[in-house]
């Protein structure tokens, strides 16, 4: 045998093993010699066996089991089935990425286990109702790189109206990016502003004509665990309908807060327009509603309506004197 096929011998090794072997499939000395002679190779035991030293000496691990009266090996693998199973499943329910990727990402998921292992997986396709046509890959390419590295961003940031048409802001903004998050299905880049000398959060998906500057800056105290405390909120709870009448500027304050699968806009007329919306009903919710009371309207349900109602009332009742004194004065 040349040189040439002896040098190969320990990948093609690797390979048999990646692509058939697992806990329940262990290839024995044969099985891997045979499959050596399909490319036309022949290898001895000891040449085998040298083989598998070899990769458990460059990291591999590998091992070694005895089943129905015959010795096996298998290489153990990053993932778990199961494991690539639950990867696979949050990407079906993915809003950052198109169909398209989405399906080669799982592909690639699949690729690491054993041809037994992925005929096991079940074919997860996307959640339509869920996915977007614009992938986000190539923004977090270019904002992990900036972030690796801090030097500035340039980018124009966009709202959408009541008809999801893209209303460009004004100003092109100019910040550092200092972490990607996720919340509620949703990705963010945590940005600091020379301006506010403050960090924000800004919607990927919304984050457009994004440019990395050449040079570095100086880095400011960030700390991602407290941020995420004290600038996310989430709504927890059982989930109901509620309708409400929102002003016209409010439509991309909407679809910034809540799923786009769970929006149902009904009627949108010059001054506004009524959706309804899948939510829990929580002191989260309640707050952002009254925080917003000249431009939002509960229409349903009514114990939401009931419950604003006693908010308000508690906090008028809570300042009433104070002010009725002064005006008495």
């Amino acid at each position: 045998m040349s040189n040439g096929k002896t040098v190969m011998i320990p990948l093609l090794i690797e390979k048999y093993l990646r692509q058939y072997s697992d806990p329940a499939h262990p290839l024995s000395i044969m099985d891997m010699q045979k499959l050596l002679e399909e490319t036309g190779r022949k290898a001895e035991r000891r040449t085998i066996y040298a083989s598998l030293e070899a990769l458990k000496e460059n990291g591999e691990t590998i091992h070694m089991v005895k089943k129905d009266r015959k010795t096996g090996y298998y290489m153990e693998r990053a993932f778990m089935q199961e494991e690539i199973f639950l990867l696979c499943s949050d990407l079906s329910d993915s809003t950052a990425l198109s169909e398209t990727t989405i399906t080669t990402m799982q592909e690639k998921l699949k690729s690491l286990l054993s041809v037994h292992e992925q005929k096991q997986v079940p074919s997860l396709p996307p959640f339509v109702a869920a996915h977007q046509s614009i992938d986000l890959l190539p923004s977090i390419h270019l904002l992990l790189d900036a972030i690796a590295s801090t030097r500035p961003i340039t980018f124009r940031y966009f709202d959408l109206d009541c008809y999801r048409q893209r209303v460009y802001r004004k100003n092109t903004y100019r910040m550092v990016p200092y972490a990607i998050a996720s919340q509620n299905g949703k990705y963010y880049c945590i940005l600091y502003s020379f301006t506010h000398r403050d960090f924000g959060n800004y919607r990927i998906d919304k984050m457009d004509d994004i440019v990395v500057e050449e040079k570095t800056v100086p880095s400011v105290p960030f700390n991602l665990a407290d941020h995420m405390r004290t600038s996310f909120q989430m709504y927890h709870g059982h989930s109901q309908t509620v309708t409400c009448r929102f002003d016209l500027s409010f439509a991309g304050y909407v679809y910034d807060h809540f799923a786009t699968k769970d929006i149902i806009i009904s009627h949108v007329d010059d001054t506004g327009f009524t959706a309804s919306l899948r939510t829990a009903v929580t002191p989260t919710l309640i707050s952002w509603i009254m925080q917003f009371h000249d431009r939002i309207e509960v229409l349903e349900p009514v114990q939401l309506k009931q419950q604003l109602f006693t908010h308000g009332k508690q906090i008028y009742d809570q300042y009433r004197k104070e002010f009725n004194d002064e005006s008495e004065n």
